[in-house]
């Protein structure tokens, strides 16, 4: 699918939850390239799966990438994939930013919460095109962030028009200009 004049290209969904997936183990856990590529292969290899990184629940834990196991009696175990014959030990504690944002179904990614679950946001490739929109309604946050900026249009007209509280029109508001940021 070609992109339009002035954007770029469009990814599919699993695509875009594997760019978010690597992106947070470089940034937010410091993770090297080397590490998360490493990981990515590894995890190909491994596990037969086209998209790993939307399939397996994965953190880096001292700057290595690790699938988070769930073992009996919830505890946990992990495996390095950037290393993929170093285990660690089960029951270490350790909550995965990225996998906790995502929801599961059939062991893929299904949708994605970028702001995280308490948020209303989701991105759910199955409404609006996988736009970032408020969940369960067909509102997309673009479209509130550019009337409230673009047309001027007040809160309260915008909470009003889409019958949305104004918390759901904060969070779309506090998404979008993460975005700018």
């Amino acid at each position: 699918m070609s992109a339009k004049k002035g954007q770029g290209p469009f990814v599919s969904f699993l695509q875009l939850i594997e760019i978010a997936v690597a992106a947070r183990l470089r940034k937010a856990e410091g993770a090297s390239f080397r590490a998360v590529r490493n990981a990515y292969l590894n995890a190909q290899e491994q596990f037969g799966y086209e998209y790993p990184f939307a399939h397996i629940r994965l953190e880096a834990i001292g700057h290595h990438v690790v699938h988070v196991m769930r073992g009996e009696e919830s505890v946990d175990s992990f495996q390095a994939l950037d290393e993929p014959e170093q285990w660690t030990l089960p029951g270490l504690v350790a909550v995965a930013e990225m996998a906790a944002e995502l929801d599961y179904e059939d062991e893929l990614a299904s949708r994605w919460w970028p702001l995280g679950k308490r948020s209303c946001i989701v991105v759910d490739p199955h409404i609006v095109s996988g736009r970032p929109a408020i969940a369960g309604r067909r509102v997309t946050a673009d479209v509130i962030y550019a009337r409230l900026n673009k047309a001027k249009e007040s809160v309260d007209f915008i909470m009003q028009d889409f019958q949305l509280d104004r918390e759901q029109v904060e969070a779309a508001l506090e998404y979008c200009e993460r975005l700018a940021a």
